[in-house]
């Protein structure tokens, strides 16, 4: 487990007797480790009273009650949701900025996320990169909702995410979804739908959710297949997402099979923004390679994909038995490998979603 993890257990009482006093007896005797607690405790209160999460909760859960009630299946009323609630989601904008500002200069000064080390300039060096594309992961999926998008659901957290059958799940980053009071899933014909997480790995950032559709609903098969095993290095890929209201298409080639030195991960050549987390990467020929989670700042055009042969993998081990047939995801069932590339996003397009996270707390 991570020192982090280990830290917020410990913080929010989620630790036995047991754990605790063995963390605790950590403390008094690794000075290593107890600076880097009070760093992180440090962090927590900074970000605590700079989010006015309670304040921010009530007024969202206000406005999502107002506009949607418990419903199964809505159609997005964008003018209307925005003169009703255009305030909340400015407010919403302001502490996202404050919050995101605040944190990145505790993380920085305070040696939070880039620590000292004993090393080369070059494993140094090759450490901050994989920190950064790291940190980026998480700052990726978030998107304060400004007020001249009047298309955006009142949501504080965006992102994408893709089918892996015709079911209704889908797999997005678990940075977005995580510690969510709900998530929603935007159509290519802007119908929100409910999603609840059913799967989920740290290591990997990954989440798997099961879409809550009308019984009478269809969900679109799936024209790609899922690859379980490696790309290579020099190969054509590209990637759709919603770094914006519409849905984006970027290209370029697979840069490393190595991304950052983690062998679970694709480094890419290809524009990645705010947004892109959870879109799904793909090779010419229309087959999911990747999973997009990150990108580098200090790079232009550098971003990371999870691998799909380990999405695969999680599916196969993480996943009770009836799970696992529900989730039948095609490894083999290709519709679009012989198509342009035009024609093979028209039909890629309905299976790949707009996700919308409503956070509180």
């Amino acid at each position: 487990m991570r020192n982090i993890d280990l830290f917020d257990n410990y913080l929010y009482n989620r630790q036995n007797t047991e754990d605790r006093k063995a963390f605790e007896e950590r403390l008094a005797n690794d000075s290593a480790f107890r600076k880097e607690f009070e760093e992180h405790k440090a962090f927590v209160k900074i970000f605590k009273e700079y989010s006015q999460q309670e304040n921010l909760k009530k007024q969202l859960d206000t406005a999502y009650t107002e506009e949607f009630g418990k419903p199964n299946m809505v159609s997005i009323k964008a003018d209307t949701f925005y003169n009703r609630h255009g305030k909340t989601i400015g407010m919403a904008a302001s502490v996202a900025i404050i919050v995101v500002t605040v944190t990145l200069a505790l993380l920085t000064s305070g040696g939070y996320l880039i620590k000292q080390h004993d090393a080369s300039i070059t494993n140094l060096s090759k450490e901050v990169q994989e920190l950064k594309s790291t940190q980026e992961g998480i700052i990726d999926g978030i998107m304060s909702v400004k007020p001249s998008n009047k298309r955006a659901l009142n949501a504080n957290i965006e992102g994408t995410g893709f089918a892996l059958n015709n079911k209704g799940y889908f797999v997005t980053s678990l940075h977005m979804v995580r510690g969510a009071d709900s998530v929603f899933v935007l159509d290519n014909e802007q119908n929100a739908y409910g999603a609840r997480v059913v799967v989920t790995d740290s290591r990997l950032d990954l989440a798997i959710l099961k879409i809550e559709k009308d019984e009478n609903a269809k969900f679109a098969d799936l024209p790609y297949s899922f690859k379980n095993t490696s790309s290579d290095l020099g190969d054509k890929v590209f990637t759709l997402g919603f770094p914006g209201s519409e849905i984006v298409y970027s290209e370029g080639s697979l840069s490393s099979v190595n991304g950052g030195g983690d062998t679970a991960m694709y480094q890419v050549s290809v524009p990645v923004n705010p947004g892109n987390s959870g879109g799904p990467l793909f090779d010419e020929a229309g087959n999911v390679i990747g999973i997009i989670k990150s990108k580098n700042r200090a790079a232009e055009a550098t971003g990371f994909a999870v691998k799909s042969a380990y999405l695969l993998h999680l599916i196969k081990n993480n996943a009770d038995e009836e799970l696992q047939k529900e989730l039948n995801t095609s490894t083999s069932h290709n519709t679009i490998k012989n198509l342009k590339r035009s024609e093979q996003i028209k039909k890629i397009t309905p299976c790949v979603y707009n996700i919308k996270v409503f956070k509180g707390n």
